[in-house]
């Protein structure tokens, strides 16, 4: 039984790899707040983006930058990224329904995502790693590998996070795509 599964995509621009400071897009969920405390134990420099400033109880006891961004802003995207040689691209609106669903989730979480691929590119990041989710891939089909996605239209959600597999050809810059399915068995 999968206990958790998602996908990473990791889009990476050739060039050398200096010292990591690290982007961590939602910093404050669940997914997100527990990558920021691998990566301190792992001794990166972190900065945490969050989209609202009160909410960083989650952060209060970690040794690490705290900036507020939003997916649907750019100009806050590319100054967050300054200096950044890594992007966790993990900040998403995780719902299954919603009045507007459309803006509420699709938009937020598809154009938030080419945002910030897009002030990646602009700001000079060197890697990309993309967490998606169980939504992304078609778990009636095994083995589950990066070529299984899911075929789901009537849920916005699995919708917008597997249309990024065809996202890949218009990544900006000298980009390149690969996807690793990830679970972790129960």
């Amino acid at each position: 039984m999968l206990h958790t599964l998602h996908l990473l995509l990791v889009v990476f621009n050739s060039g050398v790899f200096m010292q990591n400071t690290v982007l961590v897009t939602g910093a404050n969920g669940h997914l997100g707040n527990n990558l920021v405390r691998v990566l301190l134990g792992k001794g990166e420099k972190i900065v945490a983006g969050i989209r609202n400033p009160a909410n960083r109880a989650a952060l209060a006891d970690l040794e690490c930058d705290i900036t507020q961004i939003d997916l649907l802003d750019r100009s806050s995207l590319v100054k967050a990224m300054t200096g950044v040689s890594v992007l966790y691209q993990v900040g998403a609106v995780f719902k299954h329904w919603a009045k507007d669903p459309e803006r509420e989730i699709y938009q937020a979480n598809l154009q938030g995502t080419r945002n910030a691929l897009e002030a990646a590119a602009e700001a000079g990041v060197r890697r990309i790693v993309y967490v998606s989710s169980l939504g992304a891939l078609d778990r009636s089909r095994t083995p589950i590998t990066e070529t299984t996605w899911n075929p789901v239209t009537s849920n916005v959600y699995s919708v917008q996070r597997s249309i990024l597999k065809n996202s890949h050809g218009n990544l900006p810059g000298n980009w390149h795509w690969t996807s690793y399915p990830c679970c972790r068995a129960r």
